[in-house]
């Protein structure tokens, strides 16, 4: 549409294709780390393992009042739909952390039994817990939502509101059980790990490593050796054939990534929340990632299971012809190599196809600080067979190096047999120009992203990573017996293109600056 920087003129007619792909949501959780962070971000692994794509989701610590740069750069390549805050009951924190009530609440009676007595007769069971969550932590690194007013609706993560974001049962139309359960009484770092592995089919006892009769052992090897495995189908174990719940909120769902080399595999070392946010977050967007508690480091105990972990890392790192990474973000570089040393396997034997001896066996991982690891080409979960729609249509050239898509966004519903119950949309759209166009992660409205002067939105639409992105759910006048088709916003839209100097739309100044369009007032 646009040669040598000069845009076409206004009205110019032509023909664009694009791919559309649909997709589960991605979710950005903020989780209150001031307090027993382990169980705050297991409850709420237990809260996304009933939402439909819940595995996909990263968890945003807060609490401390900023974020890490490397969490900083993993929100803006992770690009979320909703930035979410999980919530608990005054139940669970009373739970999480004992006499919590009697410190916040005045008069409040310092005895257990008297303090769980208040509780029944003063809030209604399951109440949340609605703290101050007014900063604005990692919502300027979202390309966000924007009502017509101009403000960003905040979702609230919990088995109490749903939102837009849709759980199992509305999504697979029945609830469905995991047959991997994690056990009782494990040390809380252990039971993390699994989590952030196998999901939790139900919320975990509070807090996390409560004591539990019949718990003979708080540090399980095979439960270790299963952990620190880069392939979560890992066999031999006895858990083969078991269903997860992170199996459940993968339903009719594919991991998907544009073409390139394979991602290197990383194990993050560290006991922080900001260590378990972010293996949790390379887990979901680049795999072969395994989170390794320091004090795991130190134990003489779990110097096997750890090695073998390690070993791991080195088989799955032949894919990339490079060797494997290990950061962290709470440990330097030099209580990292001390952390390795004394773990690390010695070289072993193995041969190649050709005979020949990799000299990756006997290499040491490399050292990356976590603000510089290679975020490239994440992954996402998208609609089994759903991903790579063509869409072509006339379009009209703009006048500022954009066009506008003359016919609306096709009605596309997901083909899995699995996904077929439900009578309203639950799914993300991508719509990406081919070859791409515009810049990602615009902080733009959603009005100017549409090509129509409708003055009420179908439905709000962003500059995401993968072209524009909008839930296809209508928010105008849908009736009762409409069809699942029926009830899909089918937006035209405008594709604006890479632009020098400044440019205005809806009274927003955009500029270029570093392969991005920021924002000003």
């Amino acid at each position: 549409m646009r040669e040598y920087g000069i845009a076409e003129a206004e009205g110019n007619q032509g023909h664009h294709p694009a791919r559309i792909a649909l997709r589960a949501p991605r979710v950005a959780v903020r989780v209150e780390a001031a307090t027993n962070w382990q169980s705050m971000f297991g409850l709420a692994m237990s809260m996304a393992c009933g939402v439909w794509g819940g595995y996909g989701f990263i968890y945003i610590p807060r609490g401390s009042g900023n974020l890490h740069p490397a969490l900083t750069r993993i929100l803006s390549a992770y690009d979320p739909d909703y930035l979410v805050d999980a919530w608990c009951t005054r139940g669970e924190i009373e739970a999480i952390e004992p006499g919590w009530h009697a410190s916040h609440i005045k008069g409040w009676p310092v005895g257990p039994d008297e303090s769980a007595a208040w509780l029944v007769d003063h809030f209604i069971d399951g109440e949340l817990i609605r703290e101050d969550l007014s900063d604005d932590l990692g919502g300027n690194l979202c390309s966000p939502f924007y009502e017509q007013e101009g403000v960003r609706p905040m979702q609230v993560l919990s088995t109490r509101s749903e939102g837009a974001l849709h759980t199992l049962t509305t999504v697979l139309g029945s609830t469905r059980r995991a047959t991997f359960e994690v056990p009782e009484g494990l040390d809380p770092l252990l039971t993390l790990a699994l989590g952030l592995r196998v999901g939790f089919p139900a919320k975990p006892p509070l807090p996390l490593g409560r004591h539990a009769d019949g718990t003979a052992e708080r540090l399980p090897h095979r439960y270790v050796a299963y952990v620190l495995s880069t392939k979560q189908e890992r066999t031999g174990l006895g858990f083969d054939g078991l269903t997860t719940a992170w199996n459940l909120t993968r339903t009719g769902l594919v991991p998907v990534r544009r073409p390139g080399p394979p991602a290197r595999p990383v194990t993050v070392i560290g006991s922080t929340a900001d260590d378990f946010a972010l293996a949790v977050a390379l887990d979901r967007m680049y795999g072969t990632t395994i989170w390794v508690p320091a004090e795991w480091t130190e134990d003489p105990d779990l110097r096997w299971p750890v090695q073998h972990g390690y070993e791991d890392l080195l088989q799955a790192a032949r894919r990339s012809g490079r060797p494997p990474i290990v950061t962290s973000i709470s440990l330097s570089e030099d209580q990292l190599n001390a952390a390795v040393q004394a773990k690390w396997p010695e070289p072993i034997q193995a041969w190649n196809d050709q005979g020949n001896t990799p000299a990756l066996d006997s290499q040491p991982p490399e050292f990356v600080p976590a603000e510089q690891l290679d975020l490239h080409a994440p992954s996402h979960l998208a609609c089994t067979g759903d991903y790579d729609l063509p869409f072509t249509s006339p379009t009209r050239s703009d006048g500022r190096g954009g066009f506008e898509f003359v016919l609306p966004i096709p009605a596309h519903t997901p083909s899995s047999e699995e996904l077929r119950g439900p009578q309203r949309p639950f799914w993300e759209v991508d719509v990406e120009v081919y070859p791409p166009r515009m810049p990602t992660g615009r902080n733009l409205s959603a009005r100017a992203l549409l090509a129509d002067d409708e003055p009420y939105l179908a439905t709000v639409l962003r500059s995401g990573r993968d072209g524009i992105s909008f839930n296809p759910m209508s928010m105008l006048f849908v009736s009762g017996g409409a069809t699942l088709q029926q009830s899909i916003a089918k937006p035209n839209l405008l594709d604006l293109d890479y632009v020098a100097g400044a440019l205005t739309w809806d009274g927003v100044v955009c500029w270029v600056r570093e392969a991005r369009l920021l924002l000003a007032t």
